[in-house]
This record gives C-alpha cells, sequence and structure tokens, in this order.
C-alpha cells in the first residue's frame, strides 16, 4: 500500500508541475503588448500561497534482502580418461603351406601268372600213306620212325617203304577213303512248350474299394507244379489294398495245362495279371 500511495504523489506532482510548465511557456509566447501610453500597467502577482502540493512523503526503502549466496557451478566432473588405445591385433600369421601329403603307394598287386597252358592234345593220326596200290601187288608203307601213323610230307621211296603180303585181288570198282574225323551226330534240341490257361477267373471290384473311374490292374508271378495248379503267387506291381489281396485269391483259383518239355510235364513260373473294371 505504501509504495502505491507513493506513487500517485508522484504522478500528481509531475502532473502540476508539467501544467505550470505549459502555462508559463503559453504566456511567454504571447507577443508583448504595446503599452498604451493612457493605459496605466497593472500588476499582476501571483500569490502561490493558496496551491498546495502534496506532501511527500519518503518512505524508507525497504532493506534490501541479502542475496543468496551465489550457487557455485558444480564441479565438473572429472573427464574420464580415454580408454588406451587399443592396439590393432596382429594379423594371424600366414599359415605355413602344408606339403601335400604323399599317396598313400598303391599295394602292387603282383598278377597271377597265368597257369602253364596245358599239354594240346596230341594231334589226331594223319592217315597213312600209300603208294603204288595196284590189285595184284603188295601195298607200299612208309617205314621209319613214322611208320605207324605215317607223314603225309614225306614221299615214299624205295628205302621207307615196304610191302604188305599180297591178298587177294580186290573187286573190281572204285573205293572211297575216309577224311580219318569222326562223324559228328546233330543232337536234338530240347521241345519247351509253355503253360496254356484251362481256368480264368476275372476279378471283381472288391467291397470297401474307393470308386474309382479308371481300370485297376494287380501283375503277379504264379509258380506252377508238373499238374498246371498254382502253387505260389507273388506280387510283382500291386495297386494297394485291397486289390492286391483280393488279387492272390483270385490268382490261386486259376488253373493251367502244365508246360511240357519234350511232351514231359514240367513246374515252371508264369507272369499273371488281374484286372478290375470300375462299376
Amino acid at each position: 500500500m505504501a509504495s502505491r500511495r507513493l506513487m500517485i504523489g508522484l504522478t500528481l506532482s509531475f502532473a502540476v508541475h508539467c501544467i505550470a510548465a505549459l502555462v508559463i511557456t503559453q504566456v511567454e509566447k504571447r507577443p508583448p503588448k504595446v503599452a498604451d501610453p493612457d493605459e496605466k500597467p497593472i500588476v499582476v502577482r501571483v500569490d502561490n500561497s493558496d496551491i498546495q502540493l502534496p506532501k511527500l512523503t519518503v518512505q524508507k526503502a525497504p532493506e534490501p534482502t541479502p542475496p543468496e549466496p551465489e550457487r557455485l557451478p558444480p564441479e565438473p566432473e572429472p573427464e574420464p580418461e580415454p580408454p588406451p588405445e587399443q592396439k590393432p591385433p596382429e594379423p594371424p600369421p600366414e599359415p605355413t603351406p602344408q606339403q601335400p601329403k604323399p599317396r598313400p603307394k598303391r599295394p602292387v598287386v603282383k598278377e597271377k601268372e597265368p597257369p602253364p597252358p596245358q599239354p594240346s592234345p596230341p594231334p589226331e593220326p594223319a592217315p597213312v600213306v600209300l603208294s603204288n596200290v595196284s590189285l595184284g601187288g603188295g601195298i607200299q608203307v612208309q617205314k621209319g620212325e613214322r611208320d605207324v601213323l605215317g607223314d603225309p610230307s614225306v614221299a615214299a621211296t624205295e628205302e621207307n617203304t615196304r610191302r604188305l603180303p599180297t591178298g587177294p585181288a580186290a573187286p573190281d570198282g572204285t573205293g572211297t577213303g575216309g577224311s580219318g574225323q569222326a562223324a559228328v551226330v546233330p543232337t536234338k534240341a530240347a521241345v519247351y512248350k509253355p503253360p496254356r490257361r484251362k481256368l480264368n477267373p476275372k476279378g471283381k471290384w472288391p467291397t470297401g474299394a474307393p470308386t474309382l473311374n479308371r481300370t485297376i490292374e494287380v501283375k503277379l508271378s504264379l509258380d506252377l507244379d508238373e499238374e498246371g495248379k498254382v502253387t505260389n503267387v507273388a506280387v510283382l506291381v500291386g495297386a494297394g489294398e485291397p486289390f492286391d489281396s483280393d488279387a492272390i485269391r483270385v490268382a490261386k483259383r486259376a488253373v493251367f495245362y502244365p508246360a511240357t518239355r519234350d511232351d514231359v510235364p514240367i513246374a515252371t513260373t508264369v507272369p499273371y495279371s488281374v484286372v478290375y473294371e470300375p462299376p
């Protein structure tokens, strides 16, 4: 409140002084009147006694509050010591080139020496060389080391031939000599006749099988005895259950005429297929 009153007093005092100064300036600016010789000068007195100026009450300024102690700025945190410079890692030592491992020596496989060749069978005896064959005389035969088998490359002479005793005269006609080789009798090849189907049951679409719009085929292998009966069934290419088991059941009911070799019944194995048509 005191400060407010002080402000009001100062404002009023300032306003009065301003008005007074303005009046004085206006009075001074008026041109001086020419004194009329007949007029008497008017003496104007200004009585300032009636002007009451507001009393200025000077209030003691309040004692200033002691300033707050300056807050010292916080001591800066000590800068962290820089980490020690890390030395770059030393490059790994260059790998020493590994010497190529010596290849293991392959064991030398000694080739088995071929068995010594079996001595070839002695050549068939060459036909005896006959010379000077006549109906009325004897037969000359080579004699010496080869007089038994004869050597067709040696010509008959008086020194290497001897006469056989004279026999009865041969009948007129010309005879033919053999070739010296045994006659080869051709062997007869065995005649094989495969089995023929006697009873061929057909497969029906098994109950419980999924309905498919295609034909199903199961390929089997049948073992037949000498009478043409099925003794064993094996699935070669199946179609899954229940087709495979049903195909085996159907194949066991099949009957065949037995296979023969030279008209003798024999056991054999034949392929067999069971086909299922969709219902």
